[in-house]
């Protein structure tokens, strides 16, 4: 998280002069993007369409007149990191921790600067720094809290490339710290946060991110109307061409003005006392597990998949449970997923091996357990000789 934060601010910051030569990457141009990919021509055309998902989401969350857009969206990809860093040290002579969206005063220069990378990071860079761009398309010089709690909100959101469609997973990485800030009573005033700048938000940086993803997620998640509705009074208020200070006082005059702002942090510091991350909800599943309630506690594990699709401990716990009620098959499927996400093999193998004795499936009960032995004999050798020793008395 704070790697995305870092690379924003650098963005913020910036004041670019010019581009470096490169030998010319692959392009492919969609309805609202031209990306450059030295990767190859797939790849440009794969991005542009992730872009586009991405694209739609921004602008049904943000409802800007499309006919601000004055030119198509730069992307430019490079194949790994070293060449992203030669050619942002010539560019700028800064190299950012991560991608980076790079913003002049001629529209038409106006990039985003990325690098391939394993998933879940590539598409998690892209989905910060591709609103840091898509607003600064249509706003110039937008809020620091609106522009930055909104990149955070967005940075987990998944994209199907089979389907072409995005699944917007709710980011919660921030709320162990917000939550830190409100109960220790250092957080930076609301009426502060709400007039900071770049510089300002830099200075803070700890401070600041968790506190902007907060106060937009309380704004798009709450029930209560009084407050859901001032995000959209916000995005009415911003008007294109006004400079940072013009669009600050813009917001509070046509939203934040209406409402008590001592009012509106009790209601945010109950609502982020009421939220559960992934580590929460899986660390109440394990308790709830371990005194045998074990339906409240597969409802908390689905929670936390929900929240967190690579969380290999709520998928082994579900094998775990499903086990316990004899679903044979439904146990293998959740193991597996938690062997594919990263679980430690040898724990994943010995319990496909147990689910495997149980449905009576002794040849692959086997070949598990002799893998346990080749894993990790010293932790597992009694066990699973006993069960050895069942299949082949």
């Amino acid at each position: 998280m704070k790697k995305y934060a870092l690379a924003a601010m650098v963005a913020l910051l910036l004041t670019p002069a010019g581009f470096a030569d490169e030998d010319e990457p692959a392009s492919y141009e969609s309805a609202h993007y031209r990306v450059r990919s030295y990767v190859g021509e797939a790849h440009a055309e794969a991005t542009a369409e992730r872009m586009e998902a991405l694209f739609e989401l921004f602008s049904d969350t943000t409802r800007f007149e499309l006919e601000w857009l004055e030119a198509p969206l730069r992307v430019t990809v490079f194949e790994n990191r070293e060449a992203f860093e030669e050619h942002l040290d010539e560019l700028i002579g800064v190299v950012p921790d991560d991608f980076v969206y790079l913003h002049y005063r001629d529209p038409a220069r106006n990039e985003l600067i990325a690098y391939d990378r394993d998933e879940p990071e590539y598409g998690r860079g892209l989905n910060h720094q591709g609103f840091v761009q898509f607003i600064r398309a249509f706003v110039a010089d937008p809020p620091t809290w609106l522009q930055e709690g909104l990149a955070v909100y967005f940075e987990r959101t998944e994209y199907h490339p089979e389907s072409e469609e995005l699944e917007l997973v709710e980011n919660l990485d921030w709320l162990p710290t917000a939550r830190e800030l409100y109960e220790e009573e250092e957080e930076i005033p609301l009426a502060e946060l709400l007039q900071m700048d770049p510089e300002d938000a830099e200075a803070e940086l700890e401070r600041f991110y968790p506190q902007a993803w907060a106060l937009v997620s309380f704004l798009l998640e709450t029930e209560e109307r009084e407050y859901t509705r001032l995000i959209w009074d916000a995005f009415s208020a911003l008007e294109p061409a006004a400079n940072r200070a013009e669009n600050i006082e813009a917001v509070e005059r046509a939203a934040f003005q209406w409402v008590a702002l001592d009012e509106l942090e009790i209601r945010l510091v109950d609502y982020l006392g009421g939220r559960r991350t992934p580590v929460d909800l899986v660390e109440e599943a394990v308790e709830l597990y371990g005194r045998g309630e074990l339906e409240q506690a597969e409802d908390r594990f689905l929670q936390a998949i929900e929240l967190d699709p690579e969380n290999y401990v709520a998928y082994y716990y579900l094998g775990l449970i499903n086990y316990d009620e004899a679903n044979y098959g439904l146990a293998e499927y959740y193991y597996m997923r938690a062997a594919e996400l990263g679980a430690e093999e040898a724990v994943v193998k010995f319990a496909l091996g147990v689910n495997a004795f149980a449905a009576g499936q002794y040849g692959s009960a086997e070949q598990y357990l002799e893998t346990v032995l080749e894993l990790d004999e010293e932790r597992y050798a009694e066990r699973v000789e006993e069960l050895l020793d069942r299949i082949s008395p």
